[in-house]
């Protein structure tokens, strides 16, 4: 449950951005996987990722850009959703609802337009659609 929190807050973060890959997306180099299992190259790289991940949203949270507090801010209660769904362990469908109450709440505290939302969606699903 922690890495698929993890995953969501950096998609969420980087959306529409060319680091919205992950460790898992990149092939491992020949050097890589010669001397070291392919699990630890990848557990070392989630780290790495982990750590560029609470750097951009930290820096995303200064950013004077709304969509950016946006994004930052839906990470954030999107990752306390999912916590507290575990914690009360819910179904499925009930933590769905749950992220996307979320995203809302924090859209509607950071004062994200509708206008401004909508951009945002169709930015998020031509990224989508290029992968």
């Amino acid at each position: 449950m922690r890495e698929a929190i993890k995953v969501l807050a950096e998609h969420l973060a980087t959306a529409g951005t060319p680091e919205a890959t992950t460790a898992r997306d990149r092939p491992l180099p020949r050097s890589e996987s010669a001397g070291t299992s392919a699990a630890q190259v990848l557990a070392d790289r989630s780290a790495q990722d982990g750590d560029a991940t609470v750097a951009r949203l930290t820096a995303a949270a200064a950013a004077p850009d709304p969509i950016e507090r946006a994004k930052t801010a839906a990470a954030k209660e999107v990752a306390h959703a999912l916590q507290a769904a575990q914690t009360a362990k819910r179904q499925p469908n009930d933590i769905n609802g749950l992220i996307q109450q979320a995203v809302q709440e924090a859209e509607r505290r950071v004062g994200l337009t509708p206008q401004q939302r909508q951009t945002e969606q169709a930015t998020r699903r031509q990224h989508a659609a290029r992968q």
